[in-house]
């Protein structure tokens, strides 16, 4: 770096104009990243806590074969994210349509996923970690639909990237947060283990709707006129 600056003659400097979009820009993901964190480990806090380190155990080899639905989906988020903002730089009623045809397709095609690896997961358990984890099955339904929500979560907040509107994210987060610990915490005390999962798969999905809610002011989009062409183009 050092010979570069003496050889090309590079001069640095700062602009004002430019702090103030990358601090407006990343400041509000601090404490995003907080509430995710919270999001995200509360299900394992309670567990632990309330049930103990071996039904935690058992829990996390069920979580981990829900995972699959985020492996997947990451890679998709991967390829299709420039077009996403492609689309989001000429945002019309035509556009609008397309882009909800994509989270349709993108949410049917997860769900035959998750179906499929629900129906797997115990001849999997069973060959992978030995019949003493076989209870683990009985999570991977609850993960991987909360993973779907999740990964809805990000095709949104895509969206709301694309707008430069990050304190939104923080938003949804830090709401989400209380509301998902106390759904885990009171699904464990009404259906023992089995709740935290049940309360992973509330958490993502009140994480997803809030999201949607946001991208829904920032880009309104025909989520059921398309359904009925012709009787309007972008709508609630």
């Amino acid at each position: 770096v050092i010979l570069l600056i003496k050889e090309y003659k590079i001069r640095f400097s700062l602009k004002a104009e430019y702090v103030k979009d990358v601090l407006k820009f990343g400041a509000p993901l601090v404490p995003y990243s907080i509430g995710t964190l919270i999001i995200t480990s509360s299900d394992k806090y309670f567990l632990k806590t309330m049930e103990g380190l071996a039904i935690l155990g058992i829990y996390t080899v069920g979580y981990s074969m829900g995972q699959i639905i985020i492996f997947i989906a990451s890679a998709i988020d991967t390829s299709i994210s420039p077009k996403i903002y492609n689309r989001l730089g000429r945002f019309e009623a035509e556009v609008a349509e397309e882009l909800v045809r994509y989270i349709y397709v993108y949410m049917i095609f997860l769900v035959v996923i998750a179906v499929l690896v629900t129906f797997a997961a115990p001849y999997i358990l069973r060959f992978w970690v030995g019949r003493d984890f076989q209870a683990a099955s009985q999570f991977v339904l609850w993960i991987c639909f909360g993973n779907i929500a999740f990964a809805l979560y990000r095709v949104f907040s895509q969206f709301i990237q694309y707008s430069k509107k990050t304190y939104l994210l923080t938003l949804s987060a830090l709401i989400t947060a209380p509301l998902a610990g106390l759904a885990i915490y009171v699904l464990i005390k009404l259906n023992g283990p089995i709740g935290a999962a049940q309360g992973v798969f509330a958490g993502y999905t009140i994480f997803c709707l809030i999201a949607w809610g946001f991208v829904q002011k920032l880009y309104p989009m025909p989520w059921l006129k398309i359904f009925w062409r012709g009787k309007g183009s972008v709508a609630s």
